[in-house]
Order: C-alpha cells, then structure tokens, then sequence
C-alpha cells in the first residue's frame, strides 16, 4: 500500500458522513484547531452535563479526519494511502468541573509530559472537543510493523508509562479508517518543520 506521508482524509460533519470532502495535510489540521470555526460548536458541547448527550451532540456537530491515511469511503477496506502517522485518543482525564486549560490541568500536565516523550516524536497535540482529553499524533514505521501492530504496542507503551488505564487510551481508534473529531484548542501544538507543508 502507497504510503502520502501525513495526508489523510477529511470529512464534514456528521460522523454518519463515511464520503471525504478532501485530504488534508498536518498542518492544515493545526489551522482548523487554531481557527474559530469549532469555538461556538464546543462551547455548546461542553455546556451539557450528561455524557450520552455529549456524545449525540458531537457525532452530529463536528468535522473530522481519519489519521490512518486518505480513504474513498470511510472503512478500513477503502484505504487509499498510509498516511505513516498514529493518532492516540487519550480522554477521561478529569472531570468536567477541573477543566482549566489556562491555569493547568491534568490534560496539560499530560500534554507537557508527551511533548518530551523520550521515544516518540510529536508531529501534532491538541485537546479533545470535550476538554477532557488528548489527541497525540506520532510518526509510525510501517516497514517496521503493521499499523494495528503499531497502535497496539504504542497504547500498552502509554498505559504503562503514565499510568493510564484501559478507558484512558481508547481501544476502539486501533483501526485505519478510524475517525478523530477536530474541534478547537488555541494550544494546539505542531511540529516546526511541518509548518511548511500544506
């Protein structure tokens, strides 16, 4: 398989919508985090108290991307190109009610920690849309192991290095075409030499 280093496909809201509207590079990712397009939608987001009504409002309400690579349908067997990218889905890491991106957080003490993760380089970080958790993207070998090969020892590498349990790295993004939601962090953390590509 073709491997379009750190492209993958984007796709418009809702999660329900398996057709990309395009491909998008790292860097494009970052200008989507750091823009207001999501600012209003998250607010909304994190103004509602039960978890189930979270997750409803979020799979209808924002745009997503599939790190894995680029894809002609959302589904493992429609991939197009590798993208040689990882994409950790980190959450439940406080409550609602501790959410303090300005002051600090158990989200930006992780976050601190990851950016000088001693074996895996940061290409992109950004908090998730409900505040409570992490999307780290990492740069992956795919001559080297299998992506799902991959995603599985990187997920048993951060339980075991900071001491995050089996809800805390989510299992079920462990797959190509699996979605990660963009939203808004104006923290939003991209590697230097990435910048230039768009």
């Amino acid at each position: 398989m073709e491997i379009k280093r750190y492209q993958v496909s984007a796709f418009r809201r809702p999660i329900s919508n398996h057709y990309p509207c395009g491909e998008v590079s790292l860097h494009g990712i970052y200008r989507y985090e750091t823009g207001n397009r999501a600012v209003e939608t998250q607010k909304t987001l994190r103004s509602f108290t039960d978890e189930k009504d979270q997750k409803q409002f979020k799979n209808w309400n924002f745009d997503w991307v599939t790190p894995g690579g680029t894809f002609s349908y959302a589904s493992d067997d429609k991939l197009l190109t590798y993208s040689s990218c990882l994409c950790m889905d980190i959450d439940y890491l406080c409550q609602p009610s501790e959410i303090d991106e300005e002051n600090g957080d158990p989200v930006t003490e992780l976050r601190e920690k990851l950016l000088v993760d001693p074996y895996f380089e940061t290409l992109l970080l950004f908090r998730s849309p409900r505040g409570r958790g992490l999307k780290w993207w990492i740069p992956i070998d795919l001559q080297k192991g299998d992506f799902r090969k991959w995603f599985t020892s990187v997920r048993n590498y951060m339980m075991q290095t900071y001491h995050l349990d089996e809800k805390q790295v989510d299992a079920k993004v462990g797959h190509e075409s699996a979605g990660c939601f963009l939203g808004h962090d104006a923290h939003c953390y991209l590697k230097t030499e990435l910048f230039e590509y768009f």
